[in-house]
């Protein structure tokens, strides 16, 4: 993701999972994230942001219930 566009400069508007959310579906929109790119993993968007894990987890929920990505667990080892 961080390759694919810029990642999101927070400002203090709104709160921090809708502008993580609406960064990531604008980037799907303008087609800057092509269809099938993989989203980083929650733990490393929030290492790359610097938000928490629960910013991250709510924006991806958000993008899957909005129809923007298709959430699929990883397999079990």
């Amino acid at each position: 993701m961080a390759d694919s566009f810029p990642l999101p400069v927070f400002s203090g508007d709104s709160p921090l999972y809708d502008q993580l959310y609406r960064h990531i579906a604008g980037a799907i929109q303008s087609g800057a994230l092509a269809p099938g790119t993989k989203l980083p993993s929650k733990r490393r968007l929030c290492a790359l942001t610097g938000v928490s894990m629960s910013t991250v987890e709510t924006a991806y929920s958000l993008l899957a219930a909005e129809g923007y990505v298709l959430a699929t667990p990883r397999p079990g080892l």
